[in-house]
């Protein structure tokens, strides 16, 4: 059954691309940003009416090329015709860096003011290879940085560090991350979505599996979700192809000491470095749409 979760207030479009002729990736410091109007949708990456600010992040050093590709590239849709799309990759981890943490491609939008809500949708293909280059943990038997067999980050909402002490690895005082994870028994990938509190002791605060929904390799689905931030009755929805992977209630935010959102990665890569062992990681991003509540016409399935 098809059932609308869009609430009493009509959202508004905050903004919108497929990285059409008019959008340009330029280098900005140790990354990149979006400059230019995109005449597919009108909207303007130089001057938009978000409350913040977007862009790309690395941890890739004075030379992110070295470890990073991120550009627009001429590709077959979803449709098969051609259209513009976002490449990314992460070709390797930089080494001895003074992060501890592993080199990633992500795009984020950092939000100047408290922000409490919001959707995103957009279409994304990954690597035709990914099995392939996902670490095969039925064989190593190790656990990785997250507890999981072999994973890869796709999404993430981060409150800031809260600058109190940290027993082991971990930063940030609450933040939401959605997963593709492998199974170390089967072998066969799937979605996860966890909420943690690394500050001051690293803690799962819940997570949701799914191994119903497929996960789609080397061609192009749909992503959605949904985020509303607050201690008791937040919300985090999550959709791949109209399929629901997750939809949760309850807190959304740390429950002791809540920090406004630090930032909200749309579009991620961020992976276990062993996931380099076989070779760069990447995808294609199109058609992003990023909201300030759950927009009108759209659906979750029941």
């Amino acid at each position: 059954m098809l059932v609308s979760i869009m609430g009493n207030t009509q959202p508004v479009l905050l903004f919108k691309s497929g990285f059409e002729e008019g959008t340009e990736i330029v280098k900005q410091g140790n990354a990149h940003v979006f400059r230019g109007k995109d005449i597919s949708s009108g909207f303007c990456w130089d001057k938009t009416n978000l409350k913040g600010s977007m862009r790309f992040f690395y941890l890739a050093g004075e030379e992110p090329e070295r470890y990073i590709s991120t550009r627009i590239e001429k590709v077959p849709g979803r449709d098969g015709m051609p259209t513009n799309a976002l490449y990314m990759a992460v070709k390797g981890d930089l080494p001895d860096d003074n992060f501890g943490v592993v080199t990633r491609n992500e795009f984020s939008f950092f939000p100047d003011t408290a922000f409490h809500e919001g959707y995103v949708s957009f279409w994304m293909k990954l690597q035709g290879n990914l099995t392939d280059v996902a670490p095969n943990t039925k064989e190593s038997k190790q656990l990785s940085y997250y507890g999981l067999d072999s994973w890869r980050m796709i999404m993430e909402i981060k409150e800031p560090n809260s600058g109190v002490s940290i027993s082991g690895r971990g930063t940030n005082n609450f933040r939401i991350s959605f997963f593709i994870a492998r199974d170390s028994v089967t072998g066969n990938m799937y979605w996860l979505l966890r909420a943690e509190m690394p500050q001051p002791v690293r803690k799962i605060d819940w997570e949701i599996a799914n191994r119903e929904v497929e996960v789609p390799i080397g061609e192009w689905f749909k992503m959605e979700a949904y985020f509303k931030k607050d201690r008791e009755n937040g919300r985090v929805w999550w959709s791949v192809n109209g399929h629901e992977i997750a939809d949760y209630h309850g807190r959304t935010e740390h429950p002791d000491t809540p920090l406004p959102v630090k930032f909200w990665s749309f579009f991620k890569l961020y992976q276990d470095e062993k996931w380099f062992e076989k070779g760069e990681v990447y995808q294609w991003i199109d058609d992003f749409e990023f909201w300030d509540g759950f927009p009108e016409g759209h659906v979750k399935v029941e």
